[in-house]
């Protein structure tokens, strides 16, 4: 529907015919290049996301992991697209691209940044907690921990028993 001044123009509402070539397939993207495999903190890492069969659809890329890592796109014009991004700490990395909303093939790609950290420091917590006189070896407990800002797979725990 096409308006103007609240009415409709001349022969609106139009029809337009979407062929299945032109909606969005995640299928037909392809993504490569060293970054998606490895990566180094405080450098620039890149790969190229390649969507010129995939028909329309946006394009949406996103970083997890235990530093920000801001990301760039550059388009290369010709259908395809340079991403960048320089994380600023080592370790497990989540790269997320999908286009029309689904992940591409190979997505979500884990990445190991290796390098030097920011120095940050490391804590190490020890609490010791007596058991609840209904307790016994054996049975089964909860312990919930609230770590705002903590990234799950930079954390470990270890466990003593009561007999080591």
């Amino acid at each position: 529907n096409v308006y103007r001044d609240g009415q409709h123009i001349k022969n609106s509402p139009f029809r337009i015919h979407v062929g299945s070539s032109e909606i969005g397939d995640a299928s037909k993207v392809r993504v490569f290049g060293r970054g998606i495999q490895e990566g180094y903190a405080y450098q620039t890492n890149d790969f190229t996301v390649v969507t010129r069969d995939a028909g329309y659809g946006g394009l949406s890329l996103s970083i997890e992991g235990p530093s920000k890592a801001d990301i760039e796109c550059h388009d290369n014009e010709d259908g395809s697209c340079l991403v960048t991004y320089r994380p600023t700490e080592p370790g497990l990395y989540i790269v997320n691209v999908k286009f029309a909303d689904k992940h591409v093939p190979g997505s979500p790609f884990t990445v190991n940044v290796d390098g030097q950290g920011s120095s940050r420091l490391k804590e190490s917590i020890l609490r010791e907690r007596r058991a609840v006189d209904v307790t016994h070896i054996g049975s089964q407990c909860e312990l919930s921990l609230k770590i705002p800002g903590m990234y799950i797979l930079a954390m470990r725990t270890i466990l003593f028993l009561p007999w080591t």
